[in-house]
């Protein structure tokens, strides 16, 4: 399992961020989690209203993470998708 922590942005992941997030979630094979270790929240990478969901803000600290064969690609494109929203 892979992981890398990110900061938030924007405000969180509204309609179109989210929906940008799972597509290129949904992209790789492996399992896709996103934690928000403050409130202790964990979703489903690869589920829009999962992600939206969480509810996160600006500033906000979570973690990105992926589990299978292609694990290190997808986490390191969805960190740079947040990080260039």
């Amino acid at each position: 399992m892979v992981a890398q922590e990110v900061f938030v942005r924007r405000d969180g992941f509204r309609v179109s961020l989210a929906k940008k997030f799972t597509d290129a979630a949904s992209q790789y094979r492996s399992e896709i989690r996103v934690h928000w270790p403050e409130r202790e929240v964990i979703s489903d990478g690869k589920n829009i209203l999962g992600v939206m969901a969480l509810n996160v803000r600006e500033g906000d600290l979570i973690a990105i993470a992926g589990e299978g064969e292609d694990e290190v690609q997808a986490v390191t494109a969805l960190v740079r998708l947040l990080a260039e929203a």
